[in-house]
């Protein structure tokens, strides 16, 4: 299928690995935290999440008033309903500077409704899910990460389709003495696990890509957000993205970039969140976080969201604005209302999160094990090609004819347009290679004479 070109594309497939390889380690050890986070919390702050079921709960707004007296003066961003009647309530505080929930620090406050009581306070930022989700998307350095992790994943979609192609042309064979020596035993470990991971990581490798800064943000979100004049209302500063907690997210992804409709009306008096909750509750909806108004002309939020961790079924996403002074219904957006590429992530979004329960977890567990077995027998295979003691990463050999390794290297940069920044990257690499081979050829002609 790919005969002469089998060489140049399996260089470029080395090359591609050698440099995405340490990202994907750490993206399946940060997901493998990621993904137990429900047992992980659990155990770590079940004093905070537990309550007592006994007697009548306190309302809405005894348990906003205690939090109030605990804690004067903060900022009271969302409220999150016990998810069962052994759990407790939450009250998100954000730290933020004016700039919206998401701006600064977040501390989750847990209220047991039957005792009237705090149970427990927690710094959302430096939980392990918080944690884990900063390295596997940022590796902890800021917006550099974001591009390296973009660039990384865009590998990651090429070695997928290229390690496919090798493997389909006859890449899994090998003589009976390869097969015997350390190189022939990793690359038989490689080549069994590689096709039947094909699908995961292409899954896995597009949601994540669709948060990336240039490819999601630029190219794919901007394109296709619910557009802001879909709302009857008018519009604010904020976007939906404010709703965010730091790295706890709660903003559907179709819905990040669009501006949050604006309070205008006119009514007796501000709403409360007791009002709030009643409104949730006469509209269906049966779990979810009410957010509170941002500003003078900010909004009352309640939003049922599979990115947030309260659902796992994206049909019954649901996101209801409510005007701070009328009481009005401003929006009410549902899944109906996603584009194709918003539904398809409301839909993807809990799978990569490991939310659809005990299975999911299991699945992703074992994925991003064999992730890791992957890049372990790679480099294994590498590292038993080496002719010379040393570190070294010796590339497969190169393509015979330089037309087909130019022809392979352009036809890897032309399909991954589509993802700019591992186009510029692959573009660098078969500069590279290009520089590299013709100097070992002027080397071996110097030699010769």
């Amino acid at each position: 299928m790919i005969g002469p070109y089998a060489a140049a594309l399996r260089r470029l497939h080395f090359y591609a690995g050698a440099i995405a390889a340490p990202f994907f380690l750490i993206a399946a050890l940060s997901g493998i935290v990621m993904a137990l986070n429900a047992p992980i919390e659990r155990a770590l702050y079940s004093q905070q999440m537990h309550a007592d079921p006994s007697g009548a709960p306190a309302g809405v707004e005894a348990q906003l008033s205690l939090v109030q007296s605990a804690f004067p003066g903060a900022r009271i961003a969302t409220y999150v309903p016990p998810p069962l009647p052994d759990r407790t309530a939450q009250f998100i505080l954000s730290e933020a500077d004016g700039d919206g929930h998401g701006a600064g620090a977040s501390r989750a406050v847990f209220v047991d409704p039957y005792r009237d009581r705090i149970a427990g306070v927690i710094d959302m930022q430096s939980t392990p899910y918080a944690i884990a989700r900063k390295i596997h998307g940022t590796l902890l350095i800021g917006p550099i990460g974001d591009y390296l992790i973009e660039i990384a994943a865009g590998f990651g979609m090429f070695l997928a389709i290229s390690g496919l192609l090798l493997w389909a042309s006859g890449g899994s064979t090998a003589s009976p003495g390869a097969a015997l020596s350390a190189h022939g035993r990793w690359r038989r470990r490689h080549l069994a696990l590689g096709p039947l991971l094909f699908l995961p990581m292409i899954f896995f490798f597009v949601s994540g890509l669709a948060w990336t800064p240039v490819w999601g943000g630029k190219l794919v979100q901007a394109w296709s957000a619910f557009p802001a004049a879909r709302l009857s209302a008018p519009v604010g500063e904020s976007t939906h993205g404010a709703m965010d907690h730091g790295d706890h997210r709660q903003a559907p992804w179709a819905l990040a970039r669009t501006p949050m409709p604006a309070s205008t009306g006119a009514g007796g008096g501000p709403v409360t969140l007791e009002q709030a909750v009643a409104i949730a509750a006469k509209a269906g909806i049966a779990k979810y976080r009410v957010n509170f108004p941002d500003g003078d002309h900010g909004v009352w939020t309640i939003s049922a969201t599979t990115i947030s961790g309260d659902l796992t079924d994206p049909r019954d996403e649901r996101v209801v604005h409510i005007d701070r002074r009328s009481g009005e219904i401003l929006a009410d957006i549902g899944f109906a209302d996603y584009s194709l590429a918003g539904k398809a992530m409301a839909s993807g979004v809990p799978l990569h999160q490991a939310g659809l329960g005990g299975w999911n977890i299991a699945f992703n567990l074992v994925f991003a094990i064999s992730v890791i077995v992957m890049v372990v027998s790679a480099a294994a295979m590498t590292l038993s090609r080496r002719r010379r003691p040393g570190f070294s990463l010796p590339p497969p050999p190169a393509a015979a004819s330089t037309r087909a390794a130019a022809i392979t290297a352009s036809s890897a940069i032309i399909a991954c347009l589509f993802f700019p920044l591992t186009a510029a990257a692959f573009a660098v690499i078969a500069m590279l290679d290009f520089i590299s081979r013709q100097s070992v050829r002027a080397r071996l002609k110097l030699e010769s004479f």
